[in-house]
């Protein structure tokens, strides 16, 4: 659901009211009203100069190729000896 305000809206004003019938029966009928003063801040302009963080994506293509090369290294250096048959 999107909102669409004017562009030189700094302060907005909701307003809801519930149960404008009085159908609902409750202790408290006063509570049925709300009005809410929300502040609208500038929209920041985003200038493609900054960094795109530690996690972009060639970033991550990196790390995972050489975590996996890693894990092949440790696999080789681990493996037991070639088996040869004693005859």
């Amino acid at each position: 659901m999107g909102w669409q305000v004017p562009d030189d809206a700094r302060v907005l004003r909701f307003s809801a009211v519930v149960d404008r019938g009085l159908e609902i029966t409750e202790g408290d009928e006063t509570n049925n009203e709300l009005e809410e003063l929300v502040a609208i801040n500038e929209r920041k302009v985003d200038s493609g100069d900054d960094a795109q963080g530690l996690l972009s994506g060639q970033a991550a293509v990196i790390g995972i190729a050489v975590i996996a090369a890693g894990l092949v290294g440790l696999l080789v250096f681990l493996m037991p000896p070639k088996i040869k048959k004693i005859e």
